[in-house]
């Protein structure tokens, strides 16, 4: 993981996705139902590594965890990528491809005579200002007259688009739901977001600390940090309601 955390998106996205029960309730919410049903969740573990360009540090964070495939013969990676950015990406794929490779990278470093390469399965998380207007198909990045030719990668990544998504839509753990909820926010000021948020927080507020971590405090500071002060003073009111 990148040592120093930019941007107010970054503080909360590393609190709660670093979180193992958070981050299984939002990898399973989120991959298709035939690649979670194939997984051992209970031996999920992050790898404290980043494979972000340096330059791009700003506006995408990654998380690559580790878990055991059902069978128990095999390793597999789930690799999470949160953009930040505020309108979509066409190279975002080229990069995520890129990003893969690292990863391969490291494992043959580590590895060097492995008999085959572990799967990676890739998730991109998108809240962007507006939706998400590309495929997820890396072959989209040629020209359509040479996409079924041989040396045309054959590469897809799984989205979450959360530009169109309402409120009641986002599921989860509590954190997970409270990160999603405030990144809606965020980038979608009249979301009607203020009594789900409000409700969640009043739970939170009833948990003992995660991991040494006071996800109250971290939620409020995002609050503070991304919302119009008026805003803030009227959430202000329906948390004390």
């Amino acid at each position: 993981m990148a040592d120093e955390v930019y941007h107010p998106h970054d503080n909360m996205v590393h609190a709660v996705l670093r979180d193992l029960r958070e981050a299984t309730s939002f990898l399973q919410t989120h991959l298709a139902e035939e690649v979670s049903q194939r997984l051992n969740w209970s031996t999920l573990r992050l790898i404290e590594r980043s494979f972000v360009n340096e330059e791009l540090r700003e506006s995408e964070a990654d998380f690559l965890y580790e878990l055991q495939h059902v069978s128990g013969e095999e390793s597999i990676w789930l690799y999470c990528l949160v953009e930040h950015q505020s309108t979509p990406d066409r190279w975002m794929r080229f990069r995520l491809l890129q990003y893969c490779c690292r990863i391969w990278d490291m494992n043959l470093a580590e590895r060097p005579t492995p008999s085959e390469l572990r799967a990676i399965v890739p998730l991109v998380f998108y809240q962007g200002e507006r939706s998400w207007s590309y495929t997820t198909e890396f072959a989209d990045l040629f020209a359509e007259s040479v996409w079924d030719w041989p040396g045309v990668p054959r590469f897809s990544h799984g989205l979450v688009d959360q530009s169109g998504m309402q409120p009641e839509e986002v599921q989860g753990e509590l954190k997970a739901r409270l990160m999603q909820l405030l990144l809606m926010a965020a980038y979608h000021p009249t979301v009607a977001w203020m009594e789900q948020v409000a409700g969640l927080l009043v739970s939170l507020s009833s948990m003992p600390p995660s991991g040494g971590i006071n996800f109250v405090r971290v939620f409020v500071r995002y609050i503070l940090s991304t919302q119009e002060p008026a805003a803030v003073q009227l959430f202000r009111e329906v948390l004390r309601r």
